[in-house]
């Protein structure tokens, strides 16, 4: 799925800081004392995100500040043991919790000191840390809060089962890991694009993809650290430099720079979570940083040396968006409220040999002047593959013959049924601009296969041994239907007409 910037009012936010901004969003702040390796802290965590989930959910008027005594001063707080949670209203303090705490006591503790209302913390699917979940199909109707990780199995997956139950054991309380025999998913099928069996559905807060890595300990271990890494983490000039180390060349980094915290969270905090597992979204205060990449948000208040006077700050000029990709940072030349086309600007910065597919270009490429290898895809699967395949092919050519995009099924629902029907997702075609052919072959693409595939579609293409898509209709089937159906009248009367004559 293409990435679409989410522009949440800043009633309810989590904000990972020594110090809030004066310019705080609500009058009632919860914090969070916590240190990185406390293991209580650890295990709470999770449930105040969820919280934090529920209460954004719910547009309710709250900040949720997580003070990490290892970096901050606690000690104006009397904060003499972690992890401990202060609740203030208009700037007092109103209650205090010591030490680990269950969700429903968090909730007790919050819903007794303020107006918040109860209901939005109930319909709560119960979890059991190291364990695997039973899960049924009404649990995936009531939503699922927190990371998880969920399997889609038939009776000959046992060995996947394990799998999951080590991991489940791995991460206990970081994790939630459930399964759903594949006899009870038939009206889950469509809903998450289930194809065939097993599959591994990732949910986390706006989440949703399928995992198409290795099936085995290690790979997924790695993914599930990935996973719960926090997202839109705050970038130093140090931080950046070791960054850049150890990606490899080409890979972007998108940075938010900032003056405004709080804006800059209300603009993309939630979108940095979605889009972690594709592309890694920082946020950066640095002036430092501000200085090596030439990028300077203003203030919200600036003075102007000439008349002394104050002028309003836009938030384009608070908060920038920016790539640095091979050396150099790029600015994102969208606004900031046109979070289509900023969606579509960071995917063409990930992606820049292939094209996203929408209203604006879909006339131009299917009624243009060269063939276009087209991906079918949800949520992005297979689009960092096809982009690498792309990239491959335009080494060392001054253009490209062919044009490389990729469509969104769910942005066209009826592009399937209508023009290539049958084809599952994710799949592969070319299109003739001048046949106006579609050609395709079904099969089930996985990051195993995908290159392989792609790679021997083209090769036909160009030597004219693909037949278009859908296969034309063979009417001799028909016709000696017809025919079979004439002969049997025939006879029919022939027989009738015969023993008309004997009555005679």
């Amino acid at each position: 799925m293409l990435l679409f910037i989410h522009f949440y009012s800043i009633l309810s936010e989590i904000l990972e800081t020594c110090t809030l901004p004066e310019n705080a969003p609500t009058n009632i702040v919860l914090k969070k004392f916590y240190r990185e390796t406390c293991p209580h802290c650890q295990r709470l965590a999770p449930l105040i995100e969820e919280i934090g989930v529920r209460l954004e959910r719910s547009n309710t008027p709250i900040t949720i500040q997580s003070v990490d005594c290892g970096k901050c001063e606690c000690s104006k707080e009397e904060i003499d043991a972690v992890p401990q949670l202060i609740l203030y209203k208009n700037n007092e303090e109103v209650g205090r919790m010591k030490g680990y705490k269950e969700f429903d006591e968090i909730v007790t503790f919050l819903t007794q000191n303020t107006d918040i209302n109860p209901k939005i913390f109930k319909h709560r699917i119960k979890k059991h840390p190291g364990q695997v979940v039973r899960l049924r199909e009404r649990d995936f109707y009531t939503g699922f809060d927190g990371p998880w990780v969920i399997l889609f199995y038939t009776s000959k997956d046992s060995h996947l089962r394990e799998i999951l139950s080590e991991v489940s054991k791995i991460y206990s309380e970081k994790l939630n890991v459930g399964e759903i025999p594949s006899s009870e998913t038939q009206n889950l099928t469509h809903r998450f694009n289930i194809q065939s069996y097993p599959v591994l559905l990732i949910l986390y807060n706006g989440i949703n993809m399928v995992y198409n890595h290795k099936m085995d300990l290690p790979t997924l271990s790695d993914y599930v650290d990935e996973l719960l890494e926090p997202s839109f983490k705050e970038l130093t000039l140090d931080a950046f430099n070791t960054t850049i180390k150890n990606r490899k060349i080409g890979d972007p980094i998108f940075i938010v720079f900032n003056t405004n915290l709080s804006l800059a969270n209300s603009y993309f905090r939630q979108a940095a979570h979605e889009y972690k597992m594709k592309a890694k979204i920082y946020k950066t205060s640095d002036p430092d940083l501000f200085q090596k990449a030439n990028i300077f948000p203003k203030k919200e208040i600036e003075n102007t040396n000439e008349t002394k006077e104050t002028e309003h700050v836009k938030d384009e000029d608070m908060v920038i968006l920016a790539v640095y990709r091979n050396g150099i940072f790029h600015q994102c030349p969208e606004k900031l409220s046109n979070g289509y086309k900023i969606s579509e600007w960071i995917f063409h910065a990930h992606f820049p040999h292939i094209t996203i597919i929408n209203n604006d270009n879909f006339f131009t490429i299917f009624h243009g002047l060269k063939p276009a290898v087209i991906l079918l895809t949800r949520e992005e699967e297979l689009v960092d593959q096809f982009e690498k395949l792309s990239a491959n092919r335009h080494i060392g050519l001054p253009f490209s013959e062919k044009v490389y995009g990729v469509i969104n099924v769910d942005d066209y629902p009826l592009f399937i049924p209508s023009l290539v029907p049958n084809l599952p997702v994710p799949s592969v075609f070319i299109y003739n601009p001048f046949k106006q052919y579609f050609y395709a072959q079904r099969i089930l693409l996985n990051e195993n296969n995908f290159n392989d595939f792609v790679e021997e579609l083209i090769e036909k293409y160009d030597e004219n041994k693909l037949k278009p898509y859908p296969p034309k209709k063979s009417y001799i089937m028909s016709y000696l239907m017809v025919l079979g159906v004439i002969i049997g009248i025939g006879l029919l009367l022939l027989k009738k007409g015969v023993a008309t004559k004997k009555s005679d």
